[in-house]
């Protein structure tokens, strides 16, 4: 199969496993409508911002876990071979640091203007291990490594800086998953890759430091999906890609009534958030030294309620990230 058609295979898999957004639209409909149910008229409005919220920190801290690229800078598989009695080059180690940036509605309960937003910067430190389990198939000279496979695992903290009134908080995350090859770069042919990832993280609280505050508490768990493709030019490189990620984990939220503070005003594990990203980079190679730089889009949600509030959900938002890598 040419390399054309692996593109255009790739291209229509992510077509079509593109979820409709109709569960998750009634799903947070459900939500919503559970929430002003338990309180008073004039707190009801803050039910669909404080739900917003925390689906957009829960999406920010799954790009922070992992950005663009799985393994920064990469797009070939490692694979596994031999020199003689001596492997060769099937560990791979990045440490890498980042930032995503996106906009949270306004939760302050006395003044609430649903016309205003804040910004939320969420910043990433990750390591991140590739190690080559199979070297692939050689179709021909320039076509090599054809079906190899590494895995690949990471750790990473994701770290919140907010609004003055929630204290800086902290999240740790760990993934695993396995790496694809579909071909590796050679003089004529980009590498190119296709990925799945598990994540999951600890429970992240955001505690209000007023009395009559919003408090949110955020899960952390994904399932994400990566093709990326990549082409060295000397010590040079370029690379892009497309994901995909499925967003999951505890979504809950306490907005003070009359009635009790600490009840939870919503809570849900099932309102899953689906969205696409698109990354690209540039990469600098000295022998086994790597150092790269990604940017990268992440699209809005897809279910957009009657009721008009800043941010917009379907609003995209930006993530970057630099990271070094040693090759071994």
């Amino acid at each position: 199969m040419t390399l054309s058609k692996w593109l255009w295979f790739m291209v229509c898999f992510f077509i079509l496993v593109k979820p409709s957004e109709y569960l998750v639209s009634q799903n947070t409909i459900a939500l919503t409508t559970s929430c002003v149910g338990k309180l008073p008229a004039s707190r009801s409005m803050l039910c669909y911002p404080s739900i917003l919220a925390a689906r957009t920190i829960r999406s920010g801290a799954i790009i922070a876990s992992s950005y663009g690229s799985e393994m920064p800078g990469s797009s070939s598989a490692i694979g596994r071979t031999k020199n003689g009695q001596f492997r060769a080059r099937n560990l791979s180690v990045a440490f890498s640091s980042g930032l995503v940036r996106v906009n949270l509605p306004n939760l302050d309960v006395v003044q609430f203007d649903p016309e205003s937003s804040s910004g939320l910067n969420i910043y990433g430190f990750n390591t991140t291990f590739d190690l080559g389990l199979f070297d692939g198939l050689t179709i021909s000279p320039g076509v090599r490594g054809v079906f190899s496979i590494d895995v690949l695992g990471s750790a990473s903290m994701e770290s919140f800086r907010w609004n003055p009134m929630y204290k800086r908080a902290k999240m740790g995350t760990g993934s695993l998953g396995i790496r694809i090859g579909l071909v590796r770069e050679s003089f004529t042919l980009p590498g190119l890759t296709v990925s799945v990832f598990k994540g999951k993280g600890t429970i992240l609280e955001l505690r209000s430091e007023i009395d009559d505050g919003i408090d949110l508490t955020v899960g952390n768990e994904s399932m994400r999906f990566r093709t990326t493709m990549g082409k060295e030019f000397s010590k040079m490189g370029i690379l892009g890609g497309v994901g995909w990620n499925n967003s999951n984990g505890l979504l809950k939220g306490n907005i003070p009534s009359m009635t009790s503070r600490f009840a939870s005003t919503f809570s849900s594990k099932d309102l899953v958030d689906r969205q696409f990203l698109y990354f690209g980079g540039l990469s600098f190679t000295s022998m086994i030294f790597q150092l790269s730089m990604e940017l990268g889009l992440i699209e809005g949600f897809g279910d957009v309620p009657s009721l008009y509030i800043r941010p917009d959900p379907t609003e995209w938002s930006v993530f970057s990230r630099i990271a070094a890598r040693i090759r071994f």
